[in-house]
């Protein structure tokens, strides 16, 4: 809907060229005129993002190449998956907080996942997890909660 792509826009906008941002999509940039109606916004938003930025494809790659891109300090949260290919969610998030290989043990984490239920909600944060977040319920508006959450509102607008 117009108003959660608004919120995204405004994130992508806010951070350009001030901090880091990582994200990771399922859809190549080709296909994100589905995620924004306006393609102005689309191309402003694409451009913003890849201006300055390393764009690492997550398609099967090795763990070690993941930790290479935390540790280079080059972002300033995550963003990932409970199911990732290498490992579980939970365990890459529990290797992040005890600082393995030099990864700052404070980054934020957002976990993803399609598991639902209130126990799968305390073992993300049992772990380290900063926000949880069902796929199923999953929307721009619930990762700008997670974001003002982890943040603060005022790191969000300016």
């Amino acid at each position: 809907d117009q108003a959660e792509t608004s919120v995204l826009f405004e994130l992508i906008s806010h951070r350009y060229e001030r901090h880091s941002i990582a994200i990771k999509a399922n859809q190549p940039f080709s296909a994100w005129g589905d995620v924004f109606p306006d393609p102005a916004m689309t191309v402003a938003s694409i451009d913003r993002l890849i201006h300055h930025a390393t764009i690492i494809e997550m398609n099967g790659e090795s763990y070690r190449k993941r930790v290479a891109a935390l540790q280079s300090g080059g972002a300033d949260i995550v963003i990932m998956d409970w199911k990732l290919e290498a490992m579980d969610g939970l365990e890459c998030t529990r290797r992040i907080r005890a600082g393995i290989d030099g990864i700052d043990p404070t980054i934020p984490i957002i976990l993803l996942t399609g598991v639902a239920g209130e126990e799968t909600e305390r073992a993300a944060y049992a772990a380290g997890v900063d926000y949880f977040m069902e796929k199923s319920f999953f929307s721009l508006k619930h990762l700008h909660a997670g974001l003002v959450n982890i943040f603060g509102v005022s790191a969000l607008r300016g």
